[in-house]
C-alpha cells in the first residue's frame, strides 16, 4: 500500500458553544458500494480517522504515525500517536457501515475517539503547539467514506461526554496554556471545516 491521507483545509470546528468540543465523523462503506458486496474489510485495508496539525504530511503517513497527529485505525481498533510501531488498544476493528469519530476538548486538549456513537476514550492530550487541530483521514483502502462535520446529526451524543474529558492538566501553567489554546481554536471556528477546496490530498 501507498499510505495516503487527507486533511481538511481549515481547523476542526466547535460542535456547539455549550459542549466545548470539536468533533467530526467518518462512515466507512463497502468497497463495492453495496451492503451485500462486502461485510468486512480485508485485513490489509485501513481507514484511519484522526486529528493533526497543519504540518502533518499527507503522503507516506497515516494519522497517528508521527508526533503531529493522532489516529484511530480501522484494521486493529488501536489509537496511535508518535509512531506506527505500536498503538493503544481502544476498540474493535471496524466493518463497513461503521461510523468512526474523532474530536478534542477545547478546555483540556484531550483527544477522543468514538465508534458507532459509543465514546471509546481519550488516550492523548494534544500539546498546545499543535493547536488548532485539523481533521485527518488516512486511506489505505478502496472503501468509500462519507464525512460529517455536523451538517447531519452525529452518531455520538456530544452533549453526554464524560466530564473527565474536560479536566485540564494539574499545574497552573498547563491550565493557562490550555485556555490560550482553547481561545486560539475558538477563533479558528469562524471558517468552515471543509473550506472552499474541501480536502487536501
Amino acid at each position: 500500500h501507498r499510505h495516503m491521507s487527507l486533511r481538511a483545509v481549515s481547523p476542526l470546528r466547535l460542535v456547539a458553544d455549550e459542549v466545548l468540543v470539536a468533533y467530526f465523523e467518518v462512515t466507512i462503506w463497502p468497497r463495492g458500494g453495496g451492503a451485500a458486496e462486502l461485510e468486512w474489510l480485508p485485513q490489509s485495508d485501513c481507514v484511519a480517522v484522526g486529528l493533526g496539525s497543519r504540518d502533518f504530511p499527507l503522503d507516506g503517513r497515516q494519522p497517528g504515525w508521527d508526533s503531529a497527529s493522532f489516529g484511530y485505525h480501522s484494521d486493529d481498533g488501536q489509537a496511535f500517536h508518535g509512531h506506527g510501531a505500536s498503538g493503544r488498544p481502544l476498540g474493535p476493528a471496524c466493518s463497513p457501515g461503521d461510523v468512526v469519530g474523532a474530536g478534542y476538548s477545547l478546555l483540556s486538549r484531550r483527544v477522543f475517539f468514538s465508534r458507532n456513537g459509543v465514546f471509546l476514550g481519550a488516550p492523548y492530550v494534544a500539546p498546545a503547539q499543535l493547536m488548532p487541530l485539523y481533521p485527518l483521514v488516512g486511506l489505505d483502502s478502496r472503501a468509500p467514506v462519507d464525512f460529517n462535520f455536523g451538517a447531519s446529526p452525529f452518531a455520538l451524543d456530544t452533549a453526554s461526554l464524560p466530564p473527565s474529558l474536560h479536566r485540564p492538566a494539574t499545574s497552573k501553567l498547563s491550565r493557562v496554556t490550555s485556555l490560550e489554546a482553547a481561545v486560539r481554536s475558538a477563533l479558528a471556528f469562524v471558517v468552515p471545516a471543509w473550506g472552499p477546496a474541501g480536502w487536501l490530498g
